[in-house]
């Protein structure tokens, strides 16, 4: 019965080496030949390592080849230094070279053996890797990673393997610094989803022009259920605002990788505007981000650049925020992701941050955005990101007593409760020490004020859960109702239970439908 190591391999695993193989190695190994017909004259199979198994030193008089597809393993000469090896790494052995090649300690490893000169090719078998020989030779690497955390070295591996493989080699330490901070502790920060993560990390790669990473995440945001469609979107998307120059090898890089996966080019059409609607459905889309300024642009534009704000309507919002695959609000946050990359564009990211609020992108969703990007753009960016967030969007400062919705007539209060979405910001003020209680509920989209009190909404409502679609919060009966209710607002079923209602009774619970105005 096969096994199941924990990873990931294309190929069969096969089944346990037979003795006269087997002898050779120590822990446990398997074998799945590839290629049947002999007449190829081109012996391939895939070998499978268990965690800590390895062969004995060993020679072949026509060489190999060594494809790794899975896992982490060794690779070692006779007086050279081990030799890390990751998924991509190819190992060209020359013939008579005496080596020896393996798992890791606590990793499953699978290779293809390719059999070069099969015609005179034999093994030369020799004495066992004992374990001194394979401790000394893993000790540097796997010290190391002993010092990273798991969360750490699972993410490392996932989406930047390729890079963590050079670093691992070359620069130990800096590897275990990045690796416990940009994939362990910076991706505690936040409430993004995966997807939506690897989705911003995608557009800030092409900003940064880092091909190499794109690739590596790209690989893993597909893994992650990002879908080719979106992966092309957000390559569209990055046409406006990164430029086509800029975005035109990474369209070659995501070709390839999904080729590689099977997916049959071009993809179905995202299109929905023709030459002669493109302007006025791009301008629709623009008012609905930021609203009536976008017609006073037009409007103030000098002469001779009217064309300008036409073609940002147009092309910009027309040829592309119009696109299917992708909604408005996930590619605002794609843009923000950008502008904040490139850098030197803190008048566009300003202005990205509102469009971002008024489709429900909320600063902590941004915050947590820029965040992310942290370790890829580094710290000048992201404070310069940061600074421009707190002018458009202003933290409150419990300290100067400053309330969220600028109520100074209500003055002096204190915060009772506080909850927040990317939409709603709800809030319960205690008046003149606990007189009075004022309830407001913010619409961070539209900059509305609701302010629950039982002559408007019929009900003096405290929320105990929030999101962006409903509001629920309870009613104790063994309080006046009178305190809480106004039962001319509410209809004669909602009276009668109310009615019922005796100090010994349950809380009632009142839902609100908020609405996305």
């Amino acid at each position: 019965m096969r096994e199941n190591p924990i990873f990931g391999q294309i190929f069969p695993q096969g089944e346990k080496l037979p003795e006269e193989f087997s002898a050779y190695f120590i822990g446990q190994a398997y074998r799945a030949p590839l290629v049947r017909d002999e007449a190829l004259n081109c012996p391939v199979s895939n070998v499978t390592f268990s965690p800590g198994c390895r062969n004995n030193w060993h020679s072949h008089t026509g060489g190999q080849l060594l494809l790794v597809t899975a896992g982490r393993g060794y690779y070692q000469e006779r007086g050279e230094p081990a030799r890390l090896l990751l998924p991509g790494d190819v190992v060209e052995i020359a013939p008579d070279v005496e080596h020896w090649h393996g798992a890791a300690p606590d990793s499953w490893f699978a290779h293809l053996a390719v059999e070069t000169n099969p015609q005179t090719n034999k093994n030369r078998w020799l004495e066992p890797v004992d374990d001194a020989q394979y401790a000394a030779a893993t000790a540097g690497t796997e010290e190391f990673r002993s010092r990273m955390s798991r969360t750490a070295l699972r993410n490392f591996d996932a989406l930047l393997p390729a890079c963590k493989s050079e670093l691992e080699q070359s620069d130990p330490e800096l590897a275990e610094i990045v690796g416990n901070f940009a994939f362990d502790e910076v991706l505690r920060y936040g409430e993004l989803d995966e997807r939506t993560r690897r989705m911003t990390l995608l557009a800030s790669a092409i900003a940064l022009q880092a091909e190499g990473v794109y690739r590596s995440l790209l690989d893993a945001a597909l893994d992650g259920g990002v879908t080719p469609v979106e992966v092309k979107e957000i390559l569209y998307q990055a046409v406006p605002y990164v430029g086509l120059a800029r975005t035109f090898d990474f369209i070659g890089i995501a070709n390839d990788v999904l080729r590689r996966r099977g997916v049959t080019l071009p993809l179905e059409g995202q299109s929905t505007v023709s030459p002669d609607d493109r302007f006025e459905k791009g301008l629709a889309v623009q008012r609905s981000i930021f609203g009536e300024r976008i017609d006073r642009m037009h409007e103030e534009a000098p002469e001779n650049q009217v064309h300008i704000q036409r073609y940002l309507s147009a092309d910009c919002f027309g040829d592309y925020y119009t696109r299917g695959g992708l909604d408005v609000k996930t590619r605002e946050l794609l843009t923000f992701s950008m502008l904040v990359s490139l850098g030197g564009c803190e008048s566009q990211v300003k202005g990205h941050i509102q469009g971002n609020a008024n489709v429900g992108n909320g600063k902590a969703t941004l915050l947590a955005v820029v965040t992310q990007l942290l370790p890829y753009i580094g710290y000048p960016r992201t404070l310069n990101a940061i600074a421009c967030l707190n002018e458009v969007i202003p933290e409150y400062d419990r300290n100067n007593r400053k309330d969220y919705f600028a109520i100074q007539e209500l003055l002096p209060y204190t915060h009772v409760n506080n909850l927040e979405t990317d939409l709603y910001r709800y809030t319960c003020l205690s008046i003149r020490s606990g007189k009075k209680y004022v309830n407001v509920l913010h619409n961070k989209k539209t900059q509305r004020n609701i302010v629950f009190h039982k002559t408007k909404e019929g009900v003096i409502f405290t929320p105990y859960v929030l999101n962006d679609s409903i509001a629920l919060g309870p009613i104790e009966p063994w309080r006046k109702k009178e305190e809480y209710l106004n039962e001319q607002v509410l209809d004669d079923e909602n009276n009668q239970i109310l009615n019922q209602l005796t100090e010994d009774s349950n809380p009632i619970l009142i839902e609100y439908i908020l609405k996305k105005e």
